[in-house]
């Protein structure tokens, strides 16, 4: 088993597949107890749509998560120089 990444309270697993739609083979390992939504991206581009505050949070909260994991990856490149 290979690991991509650890996820904690309140963070988003399988994200990306909220942004184009498409469906991305994966799995999630709880190691301690946890409660989980799933649900379909166009679902969710439809509520983003009809309620411009919903969708500018989780636009935001998106964006948070790309910004982390472009100073992981840029930080794991500097290390390895």
């Amino acid at each position: 088993m290979m690991s991509l990444g650890l996820v904690g309270p309140i963070e988003i697993a399988g994200w990306w597949a909220l942004l184009d739609g498409q469906v991305y083979p994966a799995s999630v390992t709880a190691l301690t107890p946890m409660r989980v939504a799933a649900f379909e991206a166009s679902g969710l581009t439809l509520l983003m749509n009809l309620d411009p505050e919903i969708g500018y949070l989780v636009h935001r909260r998106l964006s948070g998560i790309l910004f982390l994991q472009y100073q992981t990856a840029l930080q794991a490149i500097k290390t390895a120089m």
